[in-house]
C-alpha cells in the first residue's frame, strides 16, 4: 500500500471538483458579459466615449458590461462626475476618483504619510 492509503486519491479528485465547482459558481459570473474587459468592443467604445468627454455613454457601457473590472471604472467615472459637478479642484477630483476605485476594487488606500 502507497504511504498516502487508498483515500488519498478519492480526497485529491474531490479537491480537485471543488476547485473547479468553486471557479464555475464564483470566478466565471465575475468576469461579466462574455470574454476579458480588454477584449470586448465595449472596452474600446467605453474608451471612445471617454475620449469624446462623453462619461454618460461611458457609465452605461460600464454598467451593460457588469463584469468587475467595469464596475471599478463605473464607479470611479460615477465619483469623477458627481466631484467634478460640484466644482471642486483638480486635486480633490484626482483624490475622490482614486477612493472610489480603490473602494470599489476593495482595496484600502496605502498613501504614505510623512511621519
Amino acid at each position: 500500500m502507497k504511504k498516502g492509503g487508498p483515500l488519498s486519491p478519492g480526497l485529491i479528485l474531490l479537491l480537485i471538483l471543488q476547485d473547479l465547482v468553486h471557479h464555475r459558481a464564483h470566478l466565471e459570473p465575475a468576469q461579466g458579459a462574455g470574454p476579458g474587459l480588454a477584449a470586448r468592443p465595449s472596452s474600446t467604445a467605453c474608451a471612445k466615449a471617454l475620449h469624446n468627454g462623453d462619461i454618460d455613454t461611458a457609465i452605461a457601457l460600464c454598467a451593460k458590461q457588469r463584469g468587475s473590472a467595469a464596475n471599478v471604472i463605473r464607479a470611479g467615472l460615477e465619483r469623477y462626475q458627481q466631484v467634478r459637478s460640484e466644482g471642486a479642484s483638480k486635486e480633490k477630483i484626482v483624490s475622490e476618483t482614486q477612493a472610489a476605485i480603490q473602494e470599489a476594487n476593495g482595496s484600502r488606500c496605502r498613501c504614505s504619510s510623512a511621519t
